[in-house]
């Protein structure tokens, strides 16, 4: 049996809840690469995505989020467990994962396949963006809102 490694390039992560890692990752090539053996190595079933990978267990993939056009430069968990990404330049788009899709995801059993999901909702603002921030609320609730750094500006998402 053919395998193939593939080099990658890691664009960002984040960490989620419990022991959960949002993982942004482009596929580069399948050169032949020397790769340390402590390294755990992830499986790959798209070129590119936001793969939620369970940390407890031998990081294994659980599911990959697979809504933009290019590759995901900004992760952003949310207070409510859902999960925004920005896309690159050529996508420009911020995508939101309710937290609905991600809890499914989640407390899948350890040999389901990897469920490669695109159910996202497109913000209709701001675009391409750097990053993105939660802003809680002072008062204590359980509202919140979102900073997106796009170029020379701060929106404020509510």
């Amino acid at each position: 049996a053919l395998q193939f490694q593939y080099l990658c390039d890691i664009d960002c992560m984040e960490p989620l809840y419990d022991e959960y890692l949002a993982v942004s990752v482009s596929r580069k090539s399948t050169e032949e690469i020397s790769v340390p053996s402590s390294a755990v190595r992830l499986q790959m079933p798209t070129s590119r995505g936001v793969y939620i990978v369970d940390t407890s267990e031998s990081a294994t993939v659980r599911a990959v989020l697979d809504g933009h056009r290019d590759r995901v430069t900004c992760i952003c968990p949310l207070p409510d467990g859902g999960l925004l990404t920005g896309g690159g330049k050529f996508d420009a788009t911020v995508q939101l994962w309710n937290s609905e899709a991600l809890t499914n995801v989640t407390k899948r059993d350890k040999d389901d396949e990897i469920k490669i999901s695109s159910e996202s909702k497109q913000m209709k603002k701001p675009g391409y963006v750097f990053d993105l921030k939660v802003l809680p609320d002072n008062n204590g609730s359980a509202l919140f809102a979102i900073a997106a750094a796009r170029y020379n500006t701060i929106n404020i998402l509510l």
